[in-house]
């Protein structure tokens, strides 16, 4: 992926990035994997995963496309990529979705989770992975929208719920200043008409609780960016360190962010 000019909030080369992927597989996975399903694919398709990350939804498709198939995934960072085993039918490149070439289709799918809330130029990059679709072929787009509802990550029935919606908003504060947009899952259907693809089907899903995969991907957020939420006065360090005490109990049950997950089909 491509950010602002101040670079990527949650960098994929710090420590906590493998946590933070863990955590994302562990909510939203089995959503991809049925929205993937639904636009029917089948063994033999060509697939391409934009800022493929921890590479889990990489090697569904694997499997899935079995060895007359094949998946392209990209990345800025491919570091999480390049450790782990990835079958034959798998290549991985570092590419930029909104500056680079497309990689070379036509693909029957392109499927980006949590990429254009970041890029500086999300319509640049629809266009780019609309590009290289054969016709018929599905693009799924999958992103939050944290203003939906209360925006996710809050436990609003805690005592530190007004601390928590502080800190929620510290940090989407944050993403807004390095060039993200953390509502644009609900732009998504839109974005998908302006391309030009057909056949739009959009929904949105939210885990209210699910064992420690949302305190864990709100922990691995805000030990991250803690430095920054302190120096700008967001959240002192006492009360973040209070926090995250309590994330790390247990006794805090935050709900996710709202994932928006959007298909079209290239005319």
């Amino acid at each position: 992926m491509t950010t602002g000019d101040r670079g990527y909030l949650f960098d994929n080369a710090a420590h906590q990035a493998g946590d933070r992927f863990g955590a994302l597989a562990a909510l939203f996975d089995a959503v991809t994997i049925r929205h993937i399903e639904s636009v029917g694919i089948e063994t033999g398709w060509r697939c391409w995963e934009v800022g493929a990350g921890g590479g889990s939804i990489v090697r569904w498709l694997a499997d899935r496309t079995g060895a007359s198939g094949s998946v392209v995934a990209t990345d800025l960072d491919v570091r999480w990529l390049q450790q782990q085993p990835l079958s034959a039918n798998v290549r991985v490149l570092q590419h930029d979705v909104v500056n680079d070439a497309p990689p070379a289709g036509p693909f029957d799918l392109v499927h980006e989770r949590l990429v254009l809330v970041h890029v500086h130029d999300r319509h640049a990059a629809i266009e780019r992975m609309a590009s290289v679709l054969r016709p018929g072929g599905w693009l799924l787009l999958e992103d939050f929208d944290s203003e939906a509802g209360n925006g996710g990550f809050i436990d609003i029935e805690s005592d530190l719920a007004e601390l928590g919606a502080l800190i929620a908003r510290g940090i989407r504060q944050l993403l807004t200043e390095r060039g993200a947009d953390p509502a644009f899952g609900s732009l998504l259907p839109g974005a998908l008409r302006r391309a030009g693809l057909v056949d739009i089907d959009a929904d949105a899903y939210q885990v209210i609780e699910r064992g420690d995969a949302v305190r864990n991907l709100l922990r691995a957020n805000i030990d991250q960016v803690a430095a920054q939420l302190v120096e700008r006065q967001i959240v002192s360090r006492h009360d973040l360190d209070r926090y995250l005490e309590r994330l790390a109990s247990g006794t805090l049950r935050p709900t996710s962010p709202t994932l928006v997950s959007a298909s079209a089909r290239r005319p």
